[in-house]
């Protein structure tokens, strides 16, 4: 299962994955889809950042640094590679009675594991502390940006409204109208005692019918527009941008 490593473009962001096959250019075409900069092979076989909703595009500083972390890191690949195929071939077989015996090699083993995990640990208590120093650092930044755009040169608010039709403000300001609607476009209301009382359930439904927006819009999506301008609310939804 070879590794990849793909460039995108002429920049440090490089893309790392796995393919089942020896020729990587069919998944190469397949990211240049998503890829404004084009995809191309590095290496077939940091830091991580979201590209085309991806996450396993990496920076690195240079070309260099890029190779030489390939150089550290393919003798990882081929001894998990090979470890993997070890493994597969035990996957499915019943157990035999009986331990084996264990050998140097396998202290070793375990021995690096215990080292591995107790390292990850570590990280992870530093990452936990990282993440909060990081949010922390974030709000004051946000604090200090309060209601402009931003921090020249250091951080933004990329912001959007968006309008969500309000039943309850439709019903209140326009109950005719609502009325005229609802008789067009009901639906049953959906209750936790539908099957325990069905007979109870489909009395209430009938007497106190929902409207039904989705089959509204796609009757009458003019109509449902219009009533729509009248009748919303705003929901603003913002992104924090670092501009440094």
């Amino acid at each position: 299962m070879p590794v990849y490593v793909f460039r995108e473009g002429n920049s440090n962001i490089f893309k790392i994955g796995l393919t089942r096959i020896s020729d990587v250019s069919p998944r190469r075409r397949q990211l240049n889809s998503g890829s404004s900069a084009g995809l191309r092979e590095f290496e077939v076989v940091h830091r991580n950042v979201e590209r085309h909703g991806g996450k396993e595009f990496f920076e690195m500083m240079s070309d260099n640094h890029m190779r030489e972390f390939l150089r550290l890191a393919q003798p990882m690949f081929q001894r998990n590679y090979s470890a993997i195929n070890s493994v597969g071939a035990f996957e499915k077989l019943e157990c035999e009675a009986g331990f084996r015996q264990a050998a140097q090699s396998d202290r070793e083993l375990l021995s690096e594991l215990q080292n591995v995990e107790t390292r990850l640990r570590e990280i992870e208590d530093e990452a936990v502390f990282l993440r909060f120093q990081k949010d922390m650092i974030e709000c004051e930044i946000k604090a200090r940006i309060g209601n402009s755009q931003g921090i020249d040169g250091i951080a933004t608010w990329e912001s959007s409204v968006r309008k969500n039709f309000c039943l309850e403000l439709f019903q209140e300001r326009d109950p005719e109208m609502y009325q005229r609607v609802l008789r067009r476009f009901s639906a049953p209301d959906v209750s936790a005692w539908r099957e325990l009382e069905p007979q109870l359930y489909h009395e209430v439904t009938n007497r106190y019918p929902k409207l039904d927006k989705a089959a509204w819009m796609a009757q009458d999506k003019a109509h449902y527009t219009q009533i729509q301008k009248t009748h919303y609310t705003p929901s603003v939804s913002r992104k924090f941008i670092l501009l440094a």
